[in-house]
């Protein structure tokens, strides 16, 4: 079986710890032409699947909303986000889709045969399918993720990782789920940022948490990213939610973010304790659907009654 990933030594030793660039062979296996994505939105399962435009606000600030596709043929929903500003995202295809998991899962066993040391565990593998004009706001994400683009031309904007450009309480927010990914930007912070033009069969990776945003640049988009954890990953995250339940519930104000040492395991073990009992579930940002997708709309989507375009 011929290789999926071509990906140097040095960057599998980095995987997961810094910035990796890889290219992919994903195109090959034909599950990214229209008709196939299509199919794959028709029968994708409604939980796992999310439709997203951005916004201005009447203060000017661009946010994220969501939206519907009830009563849409896959087909439709592709010519909406060909022709409009949308991105879709479908979810836990480990689950739902494995032939398109199947490629990533190839991927990790390439990097392994590299890096033998690298554990992973707990894979979200989705896709993202964007409109020519679509952007993803300035935000992080929860857990490390690679990004393995196959279809169309888009560019990331990846920021330091420090508290200049992610607050440990924009982190907090987030792994508690109380807010959107996205965290406060501005754009003199572009100046700091690393820039990466990707193209079909481009694969990169960032440090976990990093923050970052992507305009597209041209076509119809198409991306696979999967969402990972390794042990170190683990413990940053029941730190920060750690560092969160303190502040919450017992009035403190933790500031480190250190994994080692006792602080770091008992914050982790009130991070389980709390995620199993549901405490914080009543602080968890609601969605609420603000659109209909509709194929024959210059945005490629209606809004509902209440809401401005």
């Amino acid at each position: 079986m011929s290789r999926i990933l071509d990906i140097t030594q040095d960057n599998a030793d980095r995987f997961s710890t810094g910035t990796v660039q890889a290219k992919h062979h994903f195109v090959e296996s034909g599950l990214f032409d229209d008709d196939a994505l299509a199919e794959l939105i028709e029968g994708y399962p409604e939980e796992h699947m999310s439709i997203h435009t951005t916004t201005l606000n009447p203060d000017g600030v661009e946010t994220w909303r969501h939206g519907s596709i009830k009563g849409r043929t896959g087909a439709d929903v592709v010519e909406a986000i060909k022709r409009g500003k949308l991105w879709i995202n479908l979810q836990h295809m480990e689950e739902v889709a494995p032939r398109y998991h199947a490629l990533v899962a190839r991927s990790f066993e390439e990097i392994n045969e590299k890096n033998p040391k690298l554990k992973h565990m707990r894979h979200n593998t989705g896709i993202l399918i964007s409109s020519p004009s679509a952007r993803v706001l300035y935000h992080c994400d929860i857990s490390p993720v690679v990004l393995c683009h196959v279809r169309g031309a888009k560019r990331l904007w990846l920021y330091p990782n420090t508290e200049e450009f992610i607050s440990n309480h924009s982190r907090e927010q987030v792994v508690l789920r109380e807010t959107e990914e996205e965290v406060p930007y501005t754009e003199d912070m572009d100046k700091h940022a690393q820039v990466f033009d990707l193209q079909p069969g481009d694969l990169l990776s960032w440090e976990m948490q990093a923050p970052h945003r992507v305009d597209n640049i041209e076509g119809l988009n198409v991306s696979m990213t999967t969402a990972y954890y390794t042990p170190e990953a683990m413990k940053q995250y029941g730190v920060i939610y750690g560092n969160g339940v303190l502040r919450r519930l017992f009035g403190m104000n933790p500031k480190s973010v250190d994994t080692k040492g006792i602080a770091a395991l008992i914050k982790c073990c009130l991070a389980f304790v709390v995620k199993k009992t549901g405490f914080l579930e009543a602080n968890e940002r609601e969605f609420v659907t603000t659109f209909e997708v509709d194929p024959s709309k210059e945005l490629g989507y209606i809004e509902f009654e209440g809401h401005r375009a």
